[in-house]
């Protein structure tokens, strides 16, 4: 759930409610201009949270992190 922000880098739909993923789907379709406005947040917030250096200087603190409370 922290990946995809909902209502700022796409929608979260709850699991198994195809009722939900419908309307979600169709408000896309319908507005060209939010599926862009998510589309670029998604690009940024990929772009400044899940490069490798990012992922692995988070792994690496997490680690150390761990290593100076045991």
């Amino acid at each position: 759930s922290w990946v995809n922000l909902d209502g700022q880098t796409g929608l979260v739909v709850p699991a198994c409610d195809s009722e939900a993923l419908a309307s979600a789907v169709s408000l896309l379709a319908a507005n060209p201009q939010l599926l862009d406005r998510f589309k670029q947040n998604a690009a940024y917030r990929a772009e400044e949270m899940f490069t490798v250096e990012r992922m692995l200087e988070k792994t690496y603190g997490l680690y150390r992190a761990l290593l100076c409370t045991a």
